[in-house]
């Protein structure tokens, strides 16, 4: 084992390795389990794996840290090489995701956490099927979810005894090379990655916008399938885009991901719900329509790589519950 983690094995030293662990190793993975199952964040301020691209991106936070706390212990080139080239990537997600949070909004769920914690376990930490308990369960995973970016960050500074001793086993230029190198490609894959999300946000808001009006009669022949399946998500989502409240979790209130958030200066529900609020809703039918009309064989219903969030799977029950003629009145 390194040095400078052995003249770190103190009480100061094992509270830091500790902390790392548990922010740069535990609270990623509870972020990507939480949103996972209950897609609360993208009900109240954006989608944080509105792809599988995005959720590989989340997990390369915790899987650097263990190659680093591994590699730090074993000393293998097959655990220094991943830690090294894992070490920036580790910090960029974060910091990135971090960023289209909303460092204001981390600051209040920081202060709100042990309020709402203290209320939730007042009713056994349950999940209640509705009512106040519901929307105090809801505030309780949101502001866990929002505070965790700023918190991996911490987590990442904590590990740097295990990054340094990973450091040292490898030659003066490779280390470096390595780490350079992770860098790039953590900005080239997040660029990749969401460069779709951002041209399906201004596909759609063009449309619904009207700024492209000479072209929407071709414009639905150009649209990909996780385009169509955006505008039916939007189409069938439930009418609350007034964000009443910042923690409210009737989603989806953007299905795009953090770049659009960012492109949106942090806005919630994003600038496209506010010009798409009931009086336009007409506009999502009409695009639908004019995609059904340009091909017969596109999947126009509402659907996403994860599954439906619960209260959009509630609202497609209650319009299937209603008559046709009633919903295409509404439409």
């Amino acid at each position: 084992m390194d040095r400078s983690i052995k003249s770190s094995c103190g009480h100061a030293g094992w509270i830091r390795s500790v902390t790392g662990v548990l922010l740069g190793i535990a609270a990623p993975v509870l972020y990507v389990v939480l949103e996972y199952k209950t897609h609360c964040l993208s009900g109240c301020l954006f989608d944080p794996i509105p792809s599988p691209a995005h959720l590989l991106a989340l997990v390369v936070v915790p899987l650097a840290h263990v190659f680093a706390l591994t590699g730090a212990r074993w000393q293998s080139n097959w655990l220094l090489y991943p830690a090294n080239l894992l070490r920036w990537p580790a910090l960029i997600a974060p910091v990135y995701y971090s960023l289209a949070t909303g460092l204001h909004l981390q600051g209040l769920a920081l202060v709100a956490s042990p309020f709402l914690m203290v209320s939730w376990a007042v009713h056994g930490f349950v999940w209640p099927a509705g009512g106040p308990e519901r929307l105090e369960a809801e505030s309780m995973v949101n502001a866990v979810l929002i505070v965790q970016p700023a918190l991996a960050i911490v987590g990442w500074w904590c590990m740097r005894p295990y990054a340094r001793a990973c450091a040292t086993g490898l030659s003066a230029t490779l280390q470096p090379t390595l780490r350079c190198l992770g860098a790039v490609l953590a900005i080239l894959c997040l660029s990749l990655v969401e460069l779709p999300l951002v041209r399906a946000y201004l596909a759609i808001r063009d449309f619904a916008e009207g700024e492209r009006e000479a072209h929407r009669n071709n414009f639905p022949l150009k649209w990909r399938d996780h385009e169509v399946a955006m505008v039916s998500r939007l189409f069938h989502a439930p009418p609350q885009f007034s964000s009443d409240g910042v923690l409210d979790c009737e989603g989806p209130v953007d299905v795009f991901g953090p770049a659009v958030r960012l492109m949106n200066r942090w806005s919630s529900p994003t600038t496209m719900w506010r010009h798409l609020t009931a009086p336009q809703h007409v506009r999502w039918g009409e695009l639908l329509q004019q995609i059904r009309t340009s091909n017969p064989n596109a999947d126009t219903s509402p659907r996403s790589w994860r599954g439906l969030s619960p209260w959009e799977e509630r609202e497609l029950m209650k319009s299937s519950a209603m008559p046709e003629s009633a919903i295409s009145g509404q439409n």
